[in-house]
């Protein structure tokens, strides 16, 4: 027990170390150029920039109660974008993904289009989701479901496309249908990749919302980042990174067992569902016969040789 807790250990302690070095270096040169205009201390950040979100309140005041509130309330809306976000746009990537791969005729198509959605700056798309939808609630929904499905959608059509055909070939020749095929082949054989993509665009989806928020919305942690933007306050903005950092690592952490959790769970029950099938499958002889022969490789020895015919049937 000790010893398996000894690597958990020194691993967060190299983090921490990591952190305090990053820490030392950043206060560091806040000293030295002495501009909390261009970089602002801690101290300053803590004391001055964090409590000043509170002039966003009504009324303002700088007072820190009054600058978690407004950053809390902010966060709920930028939470509540994300979630809807990441629902649209996960459901809708991973349909197209497999529509993408299963139709064949216009597959090679359809993937040179996903190609090309993929090859776009989604950041370089705000101005024409703005065009388009102007600064209302839809455009963000629909903008962080457009990164979303970007990603999810050909991460899933790659994924499937690795898939080693044989193994559909030889589930159908046993049988299986297509629903079955897809089902015990397709997705456990790309649910180690997906998963991967998954934790990595639950982290993703607060960039889009920023995105989506900087230009087109009065509420939200991109709202805020525009405003200080606008007046030229470093300090916020360095607060709203770190913020956005944490909200990033807090999602990555947090979905990551789960996710893992579900993936050893379908490798449990496939392991289950194989054992029972196998236990439902009989194998009979058909024909078994043996000959006698000189060997090829010792003159003087003989060998058997064995013709077995057998099949196997399944209830």
């Amino acid at each position: 027990m000790l010893s398996s807790s000894v690597p958990f250990v020194s691993r967060r302690l190299g983090q921490f170390t990591s952190a305090l070095v990053i820490a030392g270096a950043w206060e560091m040169l806040a000293v030295t150029i002495n501009d909390p205009r261009l970089l602002p201390g801690f101290g300053y950040l803590l004391l001055v920039s964090l409590p000043s979100f509170g002039r966003f309140a009504q009324p303002p005041s700088d007072n820190l109660p009054a600058a978690l509130a407004v950053i809390s309330e902010h966060l709920g809306y930028t939470l509540v974008r994300v979630i809807i976000g990441l629902g649209i746009g996960l459901l809708v990537g991973l349909l197209v993904g497999m529509v993408t791969h299963f139709f064949y005729r216009s597959r090679r198509t359809n993937a040179f289009l996903l190609s090309v959605i993929r090859s776009v700056p989604l950041f370089a798309l705000i101005p024409l989701f703005l065009q388009w939808f102007g600064g209302g609630e839809t455009g963000i929904y629909i903008y962080i479901a457009f990164g979303v499905f970007v990603v999810i959608s050909t991460n899933t059509y790659e994924a499937i496309r690795n898939v080693n055909p044989a193994h559909a070939l030889h589930a159908r020749l046993l049988g299986a249908s297509r629903i079955q095929v897809f089902r015990t082949v397709y997705v456990y054989a790309t649910m180690p990749e997906l998963t991967g993509s998954l934790r990595n665009v639950i982290g993703l989806c607060w960039a889009f919302s920023l995105g989506a928020e900087y230009l087109a919305a009065d509420s939200g942690l991109g709202y805020l980042v525009y405003q200080s933007y606008l007046y030229s306050d470093m300090g916020k903005m360095i607060v709203l990174a770190v913020l956005y950092a944490v909200l990033g690592i807090i999602s990555y952490n947090l979905f990551k067992p789960i996710l893992y959790n579900t993936l050893a769970l379908q490798s449990t029950s496939r392991t289950i569902s194989g054992a029972s099938a196998l236990d439902r499958c009989s194998v009979h002889v058909d024909h078994l016969s043996s000959i006698i022969q000189p060997s090829i490789s010792n003159d003087s020895g003989l060998c058997c040789v064995f013709d077995l015919h057998l099949y196997i049937e399944c209830t």
